[in-house]
């Protein structure tokens, strides 16, 4: 055994080195294989335990035996919203699968894994590939996406998936369909790759319509990513293609980063315009819906040439239908409202999220007054209208007795 470790040693494959400037080359393979072997190289952490979970799960479900040679180090993985395990980080273990002895090593300074067997026909090789394609514990979860603290790369985190139905988010209804069918739709029936761009003032349901894009998505068997910060899209577009795709990506606030390059030059823009070019060149599926609050701050290669996105749905302030219907929502389908609610909402520019504070408000005074939040509906009113500008026209203006 110690042979078979001193010569898996000499013949394991380092992989590139990263550099401050250069994290990984594109034209360096990120899977390098040889005659009866194959290493994986990681250059994010996120990567690298990925790959290392999914391997060591697959030898502990398909080998016929395992021995562990070295444990240098073990570390955690979350594989599940709350749920972590132990994953080997460092060190070498020996398995049989089908007959052949195989050995994995686990090398955290230099940023591979590798198996290895002196037999030429080694089929471990593609089964432990396709399981990290295919099986690895990030797919059909719902994932945050953020970059890493640690070392270059992304970070990527399983979240608790949305449960707002489409149906309790009030929008247009033929907004409700388009959306539903340039995403989840796409991903199930329609070749390549999709964009769309949701955009209008806050408050309105952007945020609440990727949720239930989310969900649907998710419920579909799909993933899902929702991106927070400023992060590498070089590495986004490594991580979805070789992990995740088909799968639906969330971008919102783009125009902190895709804003007119004729006004805000910025590097990071090129990144971004590189990453939703490739759309049309993956082999798996990818949609993106992005949210901004201000589609006429984006440059004119986002928001107004197909390919990159080719929908535009604009989420505006409720009409007085969508204002009743959100009323209800918040305070129940049977309420008996003050007359003009719906007329003063309307004139204060009140969105969903105005009203959903109402309610937060009407229940403070509700408690405290010993009341319900109906009879403490203009109080709150006042309160909401007090507190945001949009509302100024109507404070202070009471309802119809």
């Amino acid at each position: 055994m110690q042979e078979l470790k001193s010569k898996f040693m000499k013949s394991s494959v380092r992989g590139p080195r990263r550099t401050k400037d250069n994290p990984f080359t594109k034209d360096s393979s990120h899977e390098q294989p040889t005659k009866s072997g194959h290493t994986w190289t990681c250059p994010s952490s996120g990567e690298y335990g990925l790959i290392g979970y999914t391997i060591q799960q697959w030898i502990q479900t398909h080998a016929e035996s395992t021995l562990k040679i070295q444990e240098n180090h073990w570390a955690e993985i979350t594989v599940a919203p709350g749920h972590c395990e132990n994953y080997l980080r460092d060190g070498l273990i020996t398995f049989v699968y089908q007959g052949v002895l195989y050995a994995y090593f686990a090398n955290w300074s230099e940023d591979f894994h590798r198996v290895f067997s002196d037999n030429s026909d080694a089929p471990a090789i593609d089964a432990i590939k396709h399981s990290i394609r295919w099986e690895n514990p990030y797919r059909r979860q719902h994932l945050q996406i953020m970059a890493c603290n640690q070392r270059s790369g992304l970070e990527m985190e399983p979240r608790k998936a949305p449960d707002t139905a489409f149906e309790s988010v009030i929008i247009d209804d033929g907004i409700r369909q388009e959306l539903r069918d340039n995403t989840v739709f796409h991903l199930q029936e329609i070749p390549g790759d999709n964009g769309i761009i949701l955009h209008g003032p806050p408050g309105t349901g952007k945020s609440l319509s990727c949720q239930a894009i989310i969900k649907e998505t998710i419920e579909a068997g799909y993933s899902t990513c929702y991106v927070v910060g400023r992060i590498d899209f070089d590495f986004l577009d490594r991580m979805l293609e070789r992990y995740l795709a088909p799968c639906l990506v969330i971008l919102e606030d783009i125009d902190t980063y895709a804003q007119d390059r004729q006004s805000n030059p910025h590097a990071y823009f090129s990144d971004f315009l590189q990453f939703m070019s490739g759309l049309s060149e993956r082999e798996e599926k990818i949609v993106v819906i992005a949210t901004t609050n201000h589609i006429d701050y984006l440059d004119d290669a986002i928001a107004r040439r197909p390919v990159r996105f080719n929908r535009r749905f604009h989420i505006d302030l409720p009409d007085e239908i969508q204002l009743q219907a959100l009323l209800q929502h918040y305070f129940g389908a049977n309420s008996t409202l003050p007359d003009d609610a719906v007329r003063l909402c309307r004139k204060a520019k009140f969105t969903g999220s105005h009203i959903a504070e109402i309610r937060r408000t009407s229940e403070i005074f509700a408690i405290k007054q010993k009341q319900t939040p109906i009879q403490c509906f203009q109080q709150a009113f006042d309160i909401v209208s007090t507190q945001f500008a949009n509302a100024s026209e109507a404070h202070c203006v009471g309802f119809a007795s």
